[in-house]
């Protein structure tokens, strides 16, 4: 494929001197790039990004990940990935939601990685199956008002572990990120999820609002009933319908997310027994669900968060299992028969050695993407970092306590069931209170049982 014309034109105006290079539209970028000898440094890939300040393109290496939370808490600037839908809303000239990287095409805000300013060449993608190769400088040239930092983008692995072309853990790991940052290759949002997110936003919104998009879905307003009418809720009378449930039971703002939550979740699927199956994945995320959102509802008034988006993050924490089953089965094969085999080795170790992501960054990567609340998404990349202190971390703080209670019955993937002190100081919690929290909820665990397998029906 030819480079498109606005593309050239830029290329031609400034006088710059570029080849060009082909390969493969069905070919992934990393062996693309391997059976061209470039290394993926060397590459510069783009995200659309935005704030209140405006929209941006982040231009990166291509084996780089984006890390927005580390760059906003430097910055004070609150930038998150565009979600795929709204892609051609702010970057109209955008190809298939997917963005070249020259912020000059698109007449934003350029943030380019310090890694590219230095190197004597750059390529991107011009067009699928056509990269371009020109100078470092004058790639840099075509950015115009740029911010230079490197803060925003850090290599794929956590691990510390080099990249290495040649070894099938690295290539799996790039094949992975590559498609989870390219929002053009995504599953899309589902119908009613993408409308309940553009509902939470309306200032006006009203449970008959709510009720309308969830009425769309029979076998979800069926799902909301049963949720409402059982044990759990201890609701005398009889749920009949999806406004009951909101106006008698549940509420606007826990309909909404558990909603939420349960069209989200219900969009991926992975094997149903088994190591890492679908029964034993939301068995696990709706004890947490719950857990998360009694703990919440016991800290001081200042610190409190929305019942209903404790519930979601506890419910969604750990969505990144669905993500890796759901895109990439024949790896996600391999992990759940290195789960079997060792089921005492921590599942990141395993999944860091196997694949080179976690399920923390895959699920974090595809909710920036849909645009998911920011509290759920860093409910997802942080609920194993107890040392983590930033925005929003009462959620994946309350999510790590959760699983920790929880891996005293032998469930769910937390390394060890061992409360953390520090996290619950910071919370303003007691041991004894959390311990008294969770045998109250679990003696409705028939109630909890069943709400999980309405999540595998």
């Amino acid at each position: 494929m030819s480079i498109p014309d606005n593309v050239r034109q830029i290329l031609d105006s400034r006088g710059l001197n570029f080849e060009v290079l082909t390969y493969s539209e069905k070919q992934p970028l990393a062996q693309a790039a391997q059976a061209l000898g470039i290394a993926l440094g060397k590459i510069a890939v783009a995200t659309p990004v935005h704030d209140a300040q405006g929209v941006a393109l982040a231009i990166y290496p291509a084996d780089h990940r984006l890390d927005l939370a580390a760059f906003n808490g430097g910055s004070q600037r609150s930038l998150a990935v565009i979600p795929s839908a709204q892609v051609h809303e702010k970057i109209p000239r955008s190809i298939k939601a997917r963005c070249v990287p020259i912020a000059e095409l698109y007449g934003c805000e350029a943030l380019v990685h310090k890694h590219l300013v230095n190197l004597d060449i750059v390529y991107f993608v011009a067009s699928p199956g056509t990269l371009v190769a020109l100078s470092g400088w004058e790639f840099n040239l075509m950015q115009g008002p740029a911010c230079y930092d490197e803060m925003f983008a850090k290599m794929r692995t956590d691990s510390g572990v080099c990249a290495d072309p040649n070894a099938a853990r690295d290539q799996r790991a790039v094949r992975i990120q590559e498609r989870l940052q390219n929002v053009s290759d995504l599953p899309p949002m589902p119908g009613v999820a993408y409308e309940l997110l553009q509902l939470s936003v309306n200032p006006y919104a009203n449970a008959t609002d709510l009720a309308a998009i969830v009425e769309q879905d029979p076998s979800l307003s069926a799902q909301l009933i049963r949720y409402a009418n059982s044990p759990f809720y201890n609701y005398r009378g009889d749920v009949e319908g999806v406004r009951d449930a909101i106006s008698r039971v549940l509420g606007f703002d826990m309909v909404m997310d558990i909603t939420l939550g349960i069209s989200v979740g219900r969009s991926l699927s992975i094997p149903r027994d088994g190591p890492l199956g679908l029964e034993s994945h939301w068995r696990q995320c709706i004890y947490a669900a719950v857990l998360v959102q009694r703990l919440g509802g016991m800290l001081s008034s200042s610190n409190r968060p929305r019942p209903g988006m404790a519930y979601l993050a506890g419910l969604l924490h750990n969505f990144g299992v669905l993500v890796l089953g759901q895109l990439f089965p024949d790896d996600f094969a391999l992990l759940r028969e290195a789960v079997r085999r060792q089921p005492d080795e921590p599942l990141n170790r395993l999944e860091l050695e196997l694949l080179g992501v976690t399920h923390q960054q895959a699920g974090a990567w595809l909710m920036e993407a849909w645009g998911m609340p920011d509290e759920v998404i860093v409910a997802i990349r942080e609920h194993h970092n107890a040392g983590y202190h930033g925005r929003l971390s009462i959620y994946p703080s309350l999510v790590l306590i959760a699983n920790c209670l929880l891996k005293t019955l032998n469930i769910g993937d937390q390394p060890a069931g061992e409360l953390p002190t520090e996290v619950l100081w910071a919370l303003g919690l007691s041991e004894e209170d959390v311990l008294y929290a969770f045998e109250n909820v679990m003696q409705n665990r028939n109630g909890l049982d069943f709400m999980a397998l309405q999540m595998v029906a």
